[in-house]
């Protein structure tokens, strides 16, 4: 599993490209919020999940940053889901190549607003049943152990139920 660690900046485009240098994993997840960021690491500890990589998008505000990440990580993925503080706005650039790379739905991708609010822009770019968007909002709204155990579950069942890409990582059944 591949922490980063977050750095004061603003997602816009600055500075030079970082890559993240991820190795490809079934489960990405994104958020500039470290404390999201760790109880999902925390959660996948727990349940020896190695599948999962997790990025802060604070690392990735450059667009190159962010075409290497797509192409090195997240182009292998079962599943992405992406948390934003300040909605799509606030990553445009990421939302859109990320929007593009799940269009053809072989990579379910739940973009989720960072706070309680339901945001009518994020859920209908999001590829996943309504449904399944707003219990994994919840989920990430309510936080704590049990709930980030309850997520990467999640991110099991809707990667399962989505067609593999030919030589993508593989992905435990959800248990």
């Amino acid at each position: 599993m591949h922490l980063l660690s977050a750095q004061a900046a603003t997602i816009q485009q600055e500075g030079e490209a970082i890559d993240l240098a991820q190795t490809p994993g079934a489960f990405i997840f994104a958020s500039s919020a470290d404390s999201e960021l760790a109880t999902l690491a925390a959660a996948a500890d727990r349940s020896g999940e190695t599948e999962l990589r997790l990025a802060n998008t604070l690392r990735l505000s450059n667009n190159l940053s962010v075409d290497m990440w797509l192409d090195q990580t997240v182009r292998h993925a079962r599943l992405v889901c992406l948390r934003l503080i300040g909605g799509a706005a606030y990553w445009q650039y990421g939302v859109d190549e990320l929007t593009a790379l799940c269009a053809n739905g072989r990579i379910p991708l739940i973009l989720l607003p960072g706070d309680s609010n339901p945001d009518p822009i994020l859920q209908p770019r999001s590829t996943i049943h309504p449904d399944d968007w707003t219990r994994l909002h919840r989920l990430f709204i309510q936080g704590g152990p049990q709930n980030a155990n309850a997520i990467l579950q999640a991110f099991h069942r809707l990667a399962a139920s989505s067609p593999p890409l030919r030589g993508e990582v593989g992905c435990a059944a959800a248990g």
